[in-house]
């Protein structure tokens, strides 16, 4: 098969993809017995559609993705995936284009950024002088400023997600993936005002509470990452979720245990705690075949909360997990509530309340309760004071 033939071929292809919604749209208006005029108007429009594009692209002078744009009309909106605008004009651009065809490309581009932003429908007044936001959009990152209403830019590829301030507010980090599932990615840091971006080690990552240095964790151990500097291995071997003690001072983090490979339900963590200024690293329990996610510190630093994850089964996360509380020198944690396993669904206060969304089932609008645990009566402990499944508190 000659390249002219490999090329139409591969629009015909092209053309079947982006037609196939259209036929389903059809034969589903069928089946809800829509009106018999409004069917035979969509089969009037794809019998066009076909013989159109068909002539285009055989003969050489059609490109599917103009096809794509030119049916995203009246009919068609929101029935095909429209490629986006950066995404033509790098696609456009050949050997055979003039030197300063570069400043056309960027006229385009700032107009497409444009366009691109007004159709957030971001209400920028809402935030003026509230401090600046770190947003993802369609998988890319951006940064509204506060003060001046701007919008800007980061990334311009990947998926971007879980962006977190640096203590100083000049930096972000991030993970970033090209998953279709978002299931795993990489650490990356850039500025605020998009400069400087790069990719750092690991897959987990949190930020100190009084530096600018992110503890990164992945399958090669956790790393200490200044923003500035050379990062520094601490603790070798497959180290996940970690998290700053309040005072900057100390890292908690699980670490998986062997296991045979024969048998990886029987996986087991184990909760570390790593004392920053003495290297020394205590275990303070174990999960025996569950993985353990670090929900968050004890506002004195004496305990901390975290998920139990029963066989690593991400059906059973799904459905909620149980919030457990350690007592750093107890023997096992207690059970304090079950629920998804979301560290911005909880926030404990200094004077030692924890807020959190408590309840099972994977519907995060549903079965739902707010939930408040105190620790005032007694400070080495937490106790369930307050539960409402109306989102009221008692």
């Amino acid at each position: 098969m000659g390249n002219s033939e490999w090329y139409s071929a591969k629009r015909i292809l092209s053309l079947v993809c982006l037609i196939r919604p259209l036929i389903i749209k059809s034969r589903m208006a069928q089946r809800l017995g829509a009106e018999n005029k409004e069917v035979k108007r969509l089969r009037k429009f794809l019998t066009c559609l076909v013989t159109t594009s068909l002539l285009l692209v055989l003969s050489g002078c059609g490109s599917t993705k103009n096809i794509a744009q030119i049916s995203t009309g009246n009919f068609a909106a929101g029935s095909v995936s429209v490629v986006q605008p950066s995404q033509n004009v790098s696609e456009s651009r050949t050997s055979t284009d003039p030197p300063n065809s570069s400043s056309t490309t960027n006229t385009n581009e700032s107009q497409e950024k444009s366009a691109l932003l007004s159709s957030m429908d971001l209400n920028t007044a809402a935030f003026k002088n509230r401090g600046d936001l770190a947003f993802v959009w369609q998988g890319l990152l951006y940064v509204l400023d506060g003060k001046t209403g701007e919008v800007r830019q980061l990334t311009n590829s990947g998926k971007a997600q879980h962006p977190a301030w640096s203590h100083d507010g000049e930096w972000i980090a991030f993970i970033s993936t090209n998953s279709p599932t978002g299931n795993s990615g990489q650490n990356w840091l850039v500025r605020r005002d998009g400069e400087q971006a790069h990719q750092v080690q690991g897959q987990s990552f949190s930020w100190s509470p009084t530096s600018d240095v992110l503890a990164a964790s992945g399958t090669d151990g956790l790393w200490l990452v200044p923003v500035d500097g050379t990062p520094q291995l601490e603790v070798k071997g497959s180290v996940s979720s970690p998290y700053w003690s309040p005072d900057g001072k100390s890292i908690a983090y699980s670490v998986m245990l062997p296991y045979d490979k024969n048998k990886p339900e029987s996986r087991s963590e184990a909760l570390y705690t790593l004392t920053l200024s003495t290297g020394q690293a205590v275990k303070e329990t174990t999960a025996p075949g569950a993985g353990i996610e670090i929900a968050a510190w004890w506002p004195n630093g004496k305990g901390l909360l975290y998920w139990v994850d029963p066989l690593h089964s991400a059906s059973l996360a799904a459905d909620g997990l149980g919030l457990m509380s350690l007592r750093f020198g107890d023997a096992q944690a207690k059970l304090l509530t079950t629920g998804l396993a979301y560290r911005d669904w909880l926030s404990v206060s200094p004077q030692g309340q924890l807020l959190m969304v408590s309840g099972g089932g994977r519907m995060v609008w549903a079965q739902k309760s707010l939930t408040i645990a105190d620790r005032r009566d007694s400070p080495d402990t937490w106790r369930q004071s307050c539960a409402n499944r109306h989102g009221l508190f008692c």
